[in-house]
């Protein structure tokens, strides 16, 4: 008799209740996979195989619930045991699915936006690389147009004209090149081919970039030097015709009347010929060489003449100097150019996969 507040025990038939309850948990260890999870046969995804083998238990439960309850005919208590963990189970397993679907969905999207992403870089740097080649070339011809020039006129060293190359400056100095090699091989392939094509990019843009930079700051320097030299030059040219005006009322040289007579016919003739926008080069070809030719004949007895011959001199060497200089600045121009258009049909052929990408 079951005295009041006491729970009732259940009769498990054939058995006692402990070794109905280890058999039922020996069922449950002994489930096995009966096949291979259908994503990796190696199980690398462990949430994938976890949800497997749940799928596998849930179906076996009823079995084994079958065979408990066969075996255990007399005890509805166990057997309704049995059906309490088949519903959690399953309760539990449709959860799990649902956030497993959930998982998977969210892991689509962001793939999704992650090759987008990518897409639009490779978008993004064919753009610069577009404008670069263009801006490129034209740059490249005006190095040679530039040497030209200066060869044309060794004394006066023209302007530069430059193409603006921002992007170039973009690609070498400011984007993350690791990011876009990645992004590169993620679209393209990670062959050999593909890898050495993308830093053959890169290094022909180092290449130009650094090349251009160098000859600006060069360029700078040499403009420096023949401003310098020019207004040395123009001193020492205003020095000595100021002192051939002075020569012509000097009186210690009142009887050489053939050098009083040159320096004046000099000075006229000058005069005449010069305007508001003559330039030193000017002034060294209609006075300075032409001092130079007529003092020969009175350096020799006339102090003044051989004075001024030295002054004929020294101007005679910065202008030589200042042409070799400029000179020199068309030969490295020129050799910019040829470089440059070597390397370039490099550029254009490593850039043809992402020129034709859309």
């Amino acid at each position: 008799m079951i005295e009041k507040g006491q729970l009732p025990t259940p009769v498990i038939a054939n058995s006692g209740y402990f070794n109905k309850i280890r058999y039922f948990r020996v069922q449950l260890e002994n489930v096995k996979l009966t096949s291979s999870p259908p994503y990796s046969r190696t199980c690398v995804n462990q949430n994938r195989c976890a949800l497997y083998k749940f799928e596998q238990i849930r179906m076996i439960i009823p079995e084994i619930i079958a065979q408990a309850a066969e075996k255990t005919a007399n005890s509805e208590w166990y057997f309704n045991l049995g059906n309490t963990i088949l519903g959690a189970g399953i309760g539990s397993g449709v959860t799990v699915w649902a956030l497993y679907r959930t998982f998977k969905h969210d892991k689509k999207k962001e793939e999704e936006k992650r090759i987008q992403f990518q897409q639009e870089k490779i978008k993004y740097l064919q753009s610069l690389l577009r404008i670069i080649l263009q801006n490129l070339k034209i740059q490249i011809e005006n190095y040679k147009t530039f040497a030209l020039a200066i060869e044309s006129d060794l004394f006066n060293l023209p302007l530069l004209s430059e193409v603006t190359l921002n992007e170039l400056k973009r690609i070498v100095h400011q984007i993350d090149q690791e990011d876009y090699y990645h992004s590169y091989l993620g679209e393209f392939g990670h062959s050999k081919e593909i890898v050495d094509e993308f830093r053959n990019i890169i290094s022909l843009l180092n290449y130009y970039d650094g090349n251009i930079q160098n000859y600006k700051t060069s360029l700078e320097k040499s403009f420096s030097f023949d401003y310098d030299r020019k207004i040395e030059l123009k001193t020492i040219v205003e020095n000595a015709m100021d002192r051939t005006a002075g020569h012509l009322i000097e009186s210690e040289l009142q009887n050489e009347k053939e050098f009083l007579e040159f320096m004046n016919n000099l000075m006229i003739e000058f005069h005449n010929k010069a305007t508001s926008s003559s330039d030193l080069k000017f002034y060294f070809e209609n006075y300075v060489e032409k001092m130079k030719k007529g003092l020969i004949h009175f350096m020799r007895d006339i102090p003044q003449a051989h004075l001024l011959m030295i002054e004929m001199k020294k101007a005679t060497y910065i202008y030589n100097d200042i042409q070799l200089q400029n000179k020199n600045v068309s030969n490295d121009f020129m050799g910019l150019y040829s470089e440059m258009m070597d390397y370039y049909p490099k550029l254009e052929k490593n850039t043809e996969r992402i020129m034709q990408y859309n």
